[in-house]
Order: structure tokens, then sequence, then C-alpha cells
């Protein structure tokens, strides 16, 4: 249903934020078992996603509104999971700029105008 779905998107957007997983199953890494420390709600958990993916900068760190959003939706008990609505109004959500899809699309006009601006002076009309 969908507090599965909500799961599975809160995972997506740790994959798409961290560009990583945020857990391997029943797999340690540096002695962590992710997935059981979010399971558990280990407090830990975070800690131990600096120590694994930080490389050791000290300053490395993930924005709080982000791990916010994150815990709510992998919430282990559906009934208190987060839902659309609720993630929608989730204070990081709503810095998210959608821009992104808008830029991408005038890098692409951009780069097809030089391409066709490189054309050889021999093919083009004179």
């Amino acid at each position: 249903g969908r507090a599965v779905d909500i799961y599975s998107c809160g995972i997506i957007l740790f994959c798409m934020y961290l560009k990583n997983f945020p857990y391997f199953e029943d797999e340690e890494i540096h002695g962590y078992n992710l997935y059981k420390m979010l399971m558990d709600k280990d407090p830990d958990y975070w800690k131990a996603i600096k120590e694994i993916y930080g490389n050791g900068d000290p300053n490395w760190d993930i924005d709080p509104a982000f791990k916010d959003l994150f815990m709510k939706m992998v919430e282990p008990d559906p009934e208190q999971r987060a839902t659309l609505d609720d993630i929608k109004d989730h204070p990081w959500f709503r810095r998210v700029t959608y821009n992104y899809v808008e830029m991408q699309l005038i890098m692409e006009h951009i780069l097809t105008k030089a391409r066709e601006d490189r054309v050889p002076s021999s093919n083009k009309k004179k």
C-alpha cells in the first residue's frame, strides 16, 4: 500500500541525496549493521552514516531537516510513517526548488544551439 511506497521513496530519496544506500540488509560495514540501526531507530545511525560516507571529513554532515524527513519516511511502523501530505508540508521538501527541470531544458537548448553553430563553414549556406 501507500506506506510501503513512502518507505521506498524514502530509500530512493536517500540514494539521490547522498549518492549511496542508507543500508545494506544484514551486512555490517565498519562494524555497523545500518539496517538494524535504522529499524531500531538507533540514535547513532547518523553517526555511523557519517563515519561510513563522510571519508573522515569532520565538516561532512547531512542537513538535519533531511535527516528528519528521511526518518519519518522510513518509520518502521507503517501507521506512524509519514504520509504524502506530511512530506509535501515538511520544511526540507518545501525548500527544494523545482528549477532543476527548467535549467535542464535551458541547457539542452544552449547545447543544441552550440552544436548547430559549430557546423563547419564549408557546410553553411552563403
